[in-house]
């Protein structure tokens, strides 16, 4: 007996309360430390779960990882349940504090076309979101607590093998193991600032951790003004419920958009460089950057300059969508901003 072309299913997982897990303290080496942890999630975390559930990944397979979302399509049922077992667990270790929603479509039926599939992956994971979940650092009365965020004081030595009285998730954004010295160490939390200020690999090489600011206070030059900044790109929702009928062209329209925020960033940052180069450590410091989203803590004066060019080089870089202009109307992506000082 001859068997039926095995189904596939279309795996999707959000993670949640990211916003209140970075902004949890107003210490920049924690903010910054927290935001690359979320990065990480969606990215080399990921990844790494397909070898710890021996499993092969396959980067064909894989949708959309950016901004704290997750799309894959595993080839088989098997594959797919081992995911979705060790998943939350491993972002719970990874990241206290923070907690991830999933849903899985299996593509058949109603959902065998992936424009179905993926809405009712979206209405699944809505459901998930919607659902409470039990905080993984929730301690018992009575139990020594964090001073910063009231969460309980976990035994882990810092990078001077002393306890600093902090909670899991304040550790986990601000040191990491060497696995190769089997030492605890501060995290170099450069990634962020190398896809921020960088176009080339020598210049991301060239980037020292001394040049990045780690406390708000290195930021600022003459006073003690600072600025934050978040944009996002408009009109998303619509672009999605047209290019998301396709799976090829949803992932690669979620490379590109990923690509031109990147270099929009970059491009907003060599406009500054002539009123910056004076500057030991550089006054800008990238807090999030992926998608259609930036969010950057910057010395008020560039804050206006840098985010007028950040607009205007995102709507260069978005380009690429004029293959769809018959349909959406425009050919090209705006964004828009605020500046909070």
């Amino acid at each position: 007996m001859s068997m039926g072309k095995e189904k596939k299913y279309l795996y999707g997982a959000a993670v949640q309360g990211i916003q209140g897990f970075i902004f949890q303290t107003n210490k920049l080496r924690e903010i910054v430390g927290a935001s690359e942890l979320v990065e990480e999630i969606c990215t080399d975390m990921f990844v790494g779960l397909f070898t710890k559930a021996k499993i092969n990944y396959k980067d064909e397979n894989c949708i959309l990882h950016a901004a704290g979302n997750i799309k894959y399509m595993f080839d088989n049922e098997e594959e797919c349940k081992k995911i979705v077992r060790i998943f939350p667990k491993m972002v719970a270790e990874f990241s206290p504090g923070i907690t991830a929603s999933q849903a899985v479509v299996k593509m058949e039926g109603a959902f065998s076309d992936f424009k179905e599939a993926v809405g009712e992956l979206e209405t699944r994971l809505r459901v998930q979101r919607n659902k409470p979940m039990r905080s993984a650092t929730l301690g018992l009365m009575g139990m020594l607590r964090c001073r910063q965020t009231g969460l309980p004081v976990v035994l882990k030595p810092n990078d001077k093998g002393k306890n600093d009285l902090i909670d899991a998730g304040t550790w986990a954004k601000l040191y990491e193991i060497d696995k190769k010295n089997n030492k605890v160490r501060k995290k170099t939390t450069l990634s962020l600032c190398k896809k921020a200020f960088c176009k080339t690999e020598e210049e991301k090489s060239s980037l020292k951790d001394d040049q990045v600011a780690y406390d708000i206070e290195k930021i600022t030059k003459d006073n003690d003004w600072i600025a934050i900044i978040h944009a996002d790109g408009n009109g998303l929702g619509q672009i999605v419920q047209e290019i998301g009928k396709d799976e090829d062209k949803f992932k690669r329209f979620s490379e590109n958009l990923d690509k031109a925020t990147q270099m929009a960033a970059v491009k907003a940052y060599n406009s500054l460089e002539d009123r910056i180069k004076e500057s030991k450590i550089i006054p800008i410091r990238p807090i999030v950057l992926g998608g259609d989203d930036l969010t950057v803590i910057c010395r008020a004066d560039l804050a206006l300059d840098y985010v007028t060019e950040f607009i205007k080089q995102f709507e260069e870089k978005t380009k690429f969508v004029a293959e769809y202009k018959d349909r959406l109307g425009f050919d090209h992506l705006t964004a828009c901003a605020g500046i909070g000082h």
